[in-house]
């Protein structure tokens, strides 16, 4: 980074040289003084100014000269500033506390970003002038010249610890090669006048870099195909894309460009497809397309000369440099300030794990500023044409993906679920506000796009842009990546900065605008037109994967007409149109006029055909009569057959049979291994696993695990036992019965509720034409099931039709890993249906004499549900009983066809309660007792009144209900713990009572926190649910059938309970708070018992150092007073004065001796060893040790004759004792012997 100061004269300097440039400036000063429309350089010139000082060259860097917009000393761990480089601190362009004063930016655009930009048009030609002759190309990187542009910025002081104050400052970005030409241009005199300036300084930066920089990896496996794009004669372009990307996202894929020349491939470009794009009509991939063409830039250089990318975000040398005055060596403190250096914590797609490649080609354009890439179809295939002179100059490829993404949408998972992106912002859209990056499905970015515009230029060619601030730095390969708000497509970004958390994009309206130079006379749309939805196959089977959505959104599909049917199963009905209802929302015509974007469907709100023979039909025979089960799915290129088990066939094919031969026997079925993985196949579906997302496979992974690994199995043991409720209603009984929901009201065990739920929900259409009756049957059906076990998920998941498999795999997820989530998800493709969701998990507070644990196990053994005994909030002196904290989760999931078909699931916890209002014994008592009974998920008894014949509002009934019933029970909880802590607080701080230890305290900040945790979820998922889905339960006349009496009744009625669950969450969200304050009470308290007790420790110590002083001044006193006092004739001297002075002198002494050695005897043992160690040594060296005796070499030598002896025997020499290693075995407690020692006799050696 380049500085250029207020006071930039710091050099040592001659007379001769001070004389000249005292020349240049008052010249310069004359040629402002002259101008005729610069009134304010001349004002300058004509006060007294002083001449800027002459100072001698410093080491330090020049500090900014604090000015009026200047902020106040910040501390280098701000979270709206940022360590750019060395001691540079600059401010985070999305901050709202530290912006650029409105006062200083209309300064700047009125008098100096004009002014200065046009003074530095030469060094701009210049830089263009090196470009265009080809002396020093290498990559697109180096050919950005960016505008003056104003920010905060300053240089810190005083270390790591230190502050910085930040000012409005000029930045320049440039590429760096062109550092040295900008700052020569700034240091003229004919710009002296940018030192007279409000601001302080002058920072020349690095430009942004194009995001599409990628060296070629060893481990890409690459073959040069047929079908590359020839460019030149020996030059081919190859394009590849993400393959298993492809199939379960539309956003964030990532597009590979190879360049391959004379069959070598030096080096690749990674680029990111954005989304989907529909021009006239087709699905293109559309990306940035400066990837593909380095080999034209390198044509100067008759080679390629790529460079890597950096191995990590933090460079290892110093990325930018000072000015003249400063060295460009690192300062010494630099190592203070890498804490707070940027780094990315949402990478970029990495190629290296891309498992598989798909090739793909140029859809129909790709272009760079003025080179361009054609494709046209003719008779002979495709061919692709290259042109160096196109009259648009973008930076836009877009890619044909064949029929890979073919009636696919452009979803991605945000902070709120699963969101669309199907509208393309206008310029009023392209306000300043919070934006998100997609950088794949689940990969997202949040940023703030600022309002003020900015410029790229590039060999010359200047590219409007618009600054996005992100909350971390984008690596290479993330161009091409979208920038969304709302569901509205702003831009697309094609450059970022490497130490800086901003990035570049192109606006949705220039990207707009560039498509229509490139394609004349073509729509554009980001949604599918109704034109390729007319040309699907509207006789095929529905698919039974059919896309959900979440999050508010209704997923791409039909709206059909109320007199079109549904084409289900094998009917051969067709709809009157398909039409795209996300098409709606951008004002697309051809729609019904009664449809509403965000409203409740019009194809649920009126009767249907519903396909009986579907619903009869579970999903497992479903998948298994297509074959799902029986092979592996065929992949777009290359199908594998997979190869299944003798075993697993079999037993399908028993399960295949079971509408011929009935369903099995209870002991049969509770033994059959394919039974018990049901769950597995329910959870897994018809899916192809290679285009199943990581989500899906872990829940499938949690699901399963729980159902099969668990030590309770239920029913296996107690067969007897009633595991729900369940009540069927149907459109008679709603008419002539009394009290329709008692009609079919069952309370069956785990082998009745298999026996019943397999059972056909509606008559076959042979037994209805053989009675002569309409083929009516269960319209609407209750499930409740307490306390559910993995023998129920079973039953559950081998009866469940498939329309409620969506319904099912979040019941089961959500019950086996608890978490909130309020929403609804709709599908309009294929099978169409609609799910409610409510799972809420919370905490309930009950005074037993003995903690009760929860029957149902995880797989590593820890109960399902967590209980705590919470012993200290116990009243002392009670019956014996205490406090124990219990987890519990209630989950409510409605799915249907229509308003008035469909199901209900109900899922509580009371294992804690032998006998609550949730057991199933108590309902089936009151059953007997009176015949009205309570609806076990409502709570309410069943009258003509009380009846819900709409599934809305009987999903808000049971929200309702549910949600006042965790309002009481955290309103308990909050009320105890509010009591124990203020009365604790009112007994005084060192009461026994009710404050206990540090321990006590410590275990009620953890459970403060996580009850905190739990019910801020619990909010936030109300929220979402609040904003995003809350419309598909507001009463909307045109969608009802009813009189505007009956209509203004029941609206009222659902109006009234939306404003009771909203008061009742608005609640919630005040113990929230409450809970909060005590918490961070509790924290405080601690902190200030914890200081406490330190004090009273070192109190205690230094009562326990006056209390030893004392012993020891008069202990050896007393105990000569002792001895003196004996009768005389045992002491074998006089008792007089003196030697009782002198023997309690001498007495002191060695009790202070005594009392040193013991308190430091950790210090003088080892000293001792050590001076013992080191006397063995002197007496013994070591080297004896290892040498064998003269006994032992007198056996191994031969006895030779006088002939043979020519050297003298070797003498022998004294063992080395081993009493110090005696000495150490013996301390660390081991038994060692010593080794026995004989003396050996001089006459015992052979001579």
């Amino acid at each position: 980074m380049l500085e250029l100061s207020v006071t930039p004269w710091r050099h040592e300097m001659s007379d001769a040289t001070r004389r000249r440039q005292l020349g240049e400036w008052v010249a310069s000063g004359l040629r402002r003084a002259l101008r005729p429309d610069d009134e304010t350089s001349q004002s300058s010139f004509l006060s007294d100014t002083p001449l800027p000082p002459v100072t001698l060259p410093s080491r330090d860097p020049p500090s900014p000269t604090p000015s009026r917009f200047s902020t106040e000393p910040l501390p280098l761990s701000c979270s709206d500033i940022y360590n750019l480089n060395r001691n540079i601190f600059v401010a985070r362009e999305d901050s709202r506390n530290i912006t650029v004063p409105r006062e200083a930016v209309d300064i700047f655009e009125r008098d100096i970003k004009g002014r200065l930009s046009k003074d530095l048009e030469e060094a701009r030609k210049k830089v263009e002038r090196s470009v265009v002759r080809g002396a020093s190309l290498r990559r697109a990187d180096d050919w950005i010249f960016g505008e003056p542009m104003i920010r905060m910025s300053g240089m810190a002081t005083g270390g790591a610890t230190g502050c910085v104050t930040l000012s409005p400052t000029i930045w320049v970005r440039c590429s760096r090669r062109y550092h040295r030409q900008v700052k020569k241009a700034l240091l003229h005199p004919f710009l002296d006048w940018t030192r007279s300036t409000e601001f302080g300084s002058i920072m020349i930066g690095d430009a942004a870099k194009l995001l599409a920089r990628s060296k070629l990896s060893e481990s890409d496996d690459i073959t040069l195909r047929d079908d590359g794009i020839e460019l030149d004669a020996s030059t081919k372009l190859y394009l590849d894309v993400d393959k298993d990307a492809i199939k379960s996202s539309s956003n964030g894929i990532l597009c590979r460009a190879t360049v391959a020349r004379h069959g070598t491939i030096p080096a690749q470009r990674h680029s990111t497809i954005g989304g989907i794009i529909y021009i006239n009509g087709r699905p293109y991939g559309i990306t940035t397309a400066h990837a593909m063409f380095d080999h034209v830039w390198d044509e100067a250089n008759k080679g390629f000369n790529f460079d890597s990318p950096r191995p990590s975000y933090e460079s290892s040398r110093d990325d930018y440099s000072q000015s003249g005055t400063v060295s460009s060596r690192p300062s010494e403190d630099y190592g203070c300030y890498a804490q707070f250096r940027m780094k990315p914590s949402v990478p970029a797609p990495n190629p290296s794990e891309v498992r598989r490649w798909a090739p793909a080609s140029i859809g129909c354009v790709a272009n760079f500023l003025s080179l361009q890439l054609d494709s046209t179809s003719g008779t002979d295939g495709e061919r692709t044409t290259i042109r160096v002179d196109a009259a648009a100059k973008s930076d836009i490829a877009l890619i044909s993906l064949g029929d890979k993404r073919h009636g696919k949408q452009n979803v991605y998972d945000s902070s709120r679920g699963s969101a669309f992106v199907n509208t393309l912002a206008e310029e009023e859209d392209l306000q300043y506000g919070p934006v998100e990056v997609i950088l794949g499905k689940g990969a997202v970015v949040s940023g703030t796009l600022l309002s003020e515009g900015n410029c790229l230029t590039t060999l010359g060619v200047p590219i409007p842009t618009r600054v996005v601030g992100l909350d971390t730095t984008l690596a290479p390969g993330a161009s091409g990546a979208w920038v969304v708000r709302e569901g509205k497509l702003l831009g697309v970004i094609i450059a970022g900065y490497d130490n800086e958390p901003l990035a570049h994009m192109i606006s949705a309206p220039q990207l707009l605008a560039s498509l229509h130079s490139l394609v004349p006379n073509c729509t554009v749309s980001l949604v599918r037109p109704p034109a390729a939805d007319a040309e699907e196959n509207v006789h095929q089977e529905p698919n039974p994967k059919a896309p959900t959505t979440r999050a508010g959104y209704v997923s791409e599909g039909t709206t059909a007409d109320l007199e079109s049917t549904a084409t289900m199963g094998n009917s051969s009905a067709s709809p009157k149109g398909r039409i795209s209802s996300r098409l709606a929302a951008r004002g697309g015509t051809h729609l019904p006029k009664r449809y509403k974007p965000g409203a409740w469907p019009v194809v649920f709100a009126h009767p249907r055909d519903i396909n009986m023979d579907a619903e009869n039909e579970p999903y497992l025979d479903f998948c298994r009569r297509h074959g799902y089960f029986d092979e592996e799915s065929e992949d777009s290129d290359d199908s594998v057959e997979s190869e299944g088990s003798d075993a697993t066939d079999d037993s399908w094919r028993a399960e295949r049979d079971f509408q011929s031969h009935g369903a099995p026997a209870w002991d049969e079925w509770d033994n059959n291994p394919a039974e018990e993985d049901s769950v597995a196949l329910f959870m897994r579906g018809c899916e192809p696993t290679d285009e199943r997302d990581q989500k899906s496979m872990n829940e499938e992974k949690r699901v399963v695990s729980f159902c099969r690994l668990t030590e309770y199995l239920g029913p296996v043991e107690d067969k007897s036992k009633r595991v729900s409720i369940l009540m069927d209603m149907d459109e008679m009984a709603d008419e002539t019965s009394l009290l329709p929901l008692a009609r079919k009201s069952l309370f069956p065990t785990a082998e009745q509720l298999h026996e019943k739920l397999h059972e056909p929900r509606f008559p076959s259409a042979a037994d209805s034409s053989r009675r002569g009756q309409a083929r009516k049957g269960v319209e609407r059906r209750i499930v409740y099931i307490p306390n559910l076990e993995a023998t129920v998920m079973r039953i559950l998941a081998a009866s469940a039709p498939r329309s409620h498999r969506q319904a099912l795999v979040s019941l089961f997820y959500h019950h086996v890993k608890p978490s909130p989530s309020v929403r609804v998800d709709i599908t309009l493709r294929g099978l169409r249906t609609y799910t409610f969701h409510f799972h809420v998990p919370f905490f309930v507070l009950r005074e037993h004499s003995k903690l009760r644990m929860d029957p149902r196990r995880n797989p590593d053994g820890s109960p399902l549900r967590c209980s705590r005994d919470l012993g200290f909030l116990s009243v002392p002196g009670g019956e014996g009983k205490k406090q124990c904290l219990y987890e519990a989760q209630t989950s409510i999931v409605l799915t249907g066809l229509s308003d008035r078909f469909w199901t209900a699931y109900g899922v509580t916890d009371d294992y804690y309660e032998r006998r609550g209002q949730d057991s199933i014994k108590r309902h089936h008592r009151e059953s007997k007792q009176c015949p009205a009974q309570r609806d076990p998920i409502t709570r309410k008894i069943s009258s003509p009144q009380g009846r819900y014949l709409d599934a809305r509002a009987y999903f808000l009934a049971c929200v309702e209900a549910r949600s006042r019933q965790i309002l009481r029970e955290w309103q308990y909880i909050v009320v105890m713990l509010n009591d124990f802590y203020t009365n604790s607080c009112n007994e005084g701080r060192y009461s026994s009572k009710k404050v206990a230890g540090l321990e006590t305290r410590d275990e009620g900040i953890r459970m403060l926190t996580r009850l905190v945790a739990r019910l801020f979820e619990t909010t936030q998922a109300w929220e979402v649910f609040e904003q995003c889905h809350m419309s598909f339960f507001q009463p909307d006349p045109e969608l009802s059938t009813d009189d505007p009496d009956t209509f203004t009744t029941e609206s009222e009625a659902m109006l009234e309970v939306l404003s009771a669950i909203r008061c009742t969450f608005s609640e919630l969200g005040s113990l929230l708070r409450h809970l909060e304050e005590l918490k961070k009470h509790q924290i405080d308290a601690h902190r200030r018992t914890s200081q406490l007790h330190e004090l009273e420790a070192q109190r205690s110590v230094e009562k326990i150092r006056s209390l030893t002083l004392l012993t020891m001044v008069f202990s050896p006193m007393s105990l000569v007073a002792a001895v003196f006092s004996m009768q005389p004739g045992i002491l074998p001297f006089h008792t007089t004065l003196w030697t009782f002075l002198l023997s309690i002198g001498i007495l002191s002494i060695a009790y202070m001796a005594v009392h040193t050695l013991i308190s430091k005897w950790e210090e003088w043992i080892p000293v001792f060893l050590h001076a013992i160690s080191k006397m063995s040594t002197m007496l013994c060296p070591p080297e004896a040790a290892s040498k064998p005796s003269v006994a032992e070499m007198a056996e191994e030598i031969p006895t030779p004759t006088a002939m043979e002896v020519s050297e003298p025997l070797p003498q022998p020499r004294r063992a080395q004792p081993l009493f110090f290693s005696h000495l150490m075995s013996r301390r660390q407690g081991e038994d060692v012997m010593l080794p026995k020692y004989e003396r050996v006799s001089d006459d015992s050696c052979p001579v």
